[in-house]
């Protein structure tokens, strides 16, 4: 019964702040984290116009990056949502001469990439546009899309499920299916 109390909360919220403009998208962030605060269940809410899927973690508040033991040119973290032919998400790589660092989630993901990758027979290609956000909202990594076009040609055919891959973040998930939540606005 808790748990269902939670989820209306989260989706309602989740509503709410997805009906405002692109200028209060940030403070409408900030008043959805009380909702996502008690939440450690894979979640996703897709709108007419926008596409939020909530990913919990188990760090603390620091975080470890360009480890030595990671090898140079590997992937070190990553979060991607796949959805028939696209995976977008967080991705970060260590590169050559990278210094360890240890800082918050939240510079982590400022420090790795945002990216929609386009899948085909020959391979995939990452889609060049402003059209993924990666955030964190403790305890919670949030993949947002908001991008017009990138939404259509994800959303247009009302998917029903998408899958999740996480490696590198503490996370009891690693891989899993879940049923796309939509809300009409």
């Amino acid at each position: 019964m808790i748990k269902l109390i939670i989820s209306s909360i989260l989706c309602s919220t989740l509503f709410l702040s997805s009906c405002t403009s692109s200028d209060n998208h940030s403070t409408q962030d900030e008043k959805i984290i009380p909702a996502l605060a008690n939440t450690n269940t894979m979640t996703s809410l897709v709108t007419n116009n926008s596409a939020k899927f909530i990913i919990p973690i188990e760090h603390t508040d620091l975080i470890t990056w360009n480890k030595k033991t990671t090898e140079d040119n590997h992937l070190e973290y990553d979060c991607q949502i796949r959805i028939n032919n696209y995976d977008f998400g967080f991705s970060k790589f260590k590169y050559p001469g990278d210094e360890e660092r240890i800082s918050s989630i939240i510079k982590l993901l400022k420090n790795g990439q945002a990216s929609v990758w386009k899948r085909d027979q020959n391979g995939a290609e990452v889609i060049r546009s402003n059209n993924v956000q990666v955030t964190y909202q403790k305890p919670n990594i949030i993949i947002d899309i908001t991008d017009p076009k990138t939404y259509k040609n994800i959303f247009m055919n009302k998917p029903k499920k998408y899958e999740l891959s996480i490696s590198g973040f503490k996370s009891k998930i690693k891989s899993k299916s879940a049923i796309i939540t939509y809300k009409q606005q």
